[in-house]
């Protein structure tokens, strides 16, 4: 395992925000996930799919920085990095950096998904 396949899969999950590419983003997410949103709900992967599906969530500008990746073992690891964001969440703006924590695992098929993550921020609008 290395950085740069966290890395990797960091960048092919920004692509699919951007896109709301669910196909996609059913591949980086496991099943199981869970997701603490910046108003402290939680989050599966079901409802963040959905999410994605139904147009409540759109993200339109996605701009990482200070990523660090932390290896745990060979099949986890954990991503913290801030993102300068801007879209609608249920019909609200949304702008302004967040900062978020995921914990990837890489599966028996070698795939790395997302079992977990959190986000803060203090969005702009």
């Amino acid at each position: 395992m290395t950085r740069a396949a966290i890395k990797h899969a960091e960048d092919a999950l920004r692509s699919a925000i951007l896109a709301a590419d669910v196909e996609a983003l059913d591949r980086l997410i496991d099943d199981e996930l869970v997701f603490l949103g910046p108003t402290g709900t939680l989050a599966t992967k079901a409802e963040d799919l959905e999410s994605y599906r139904s147009a409540a969530q759109r993200v339109t500008a996605h701009h990482p920085r200070d990523l660090e990746i932390t290896l745990f073992a060979e099949d986890t690891a954990v991503a913290t990095l801030v993102v300068a964001l801007e879209g609608e969440f249920r019909g609200r703006r949304i702008a302004g950096d967040y900062r978020y924590l995921r914990t990837w695992r890489r599966g028996h098929d070698g795939r790395w998904r997302i079992i977990a993550g959190a986000v803060v921020g203090e969005p702009d609008a």
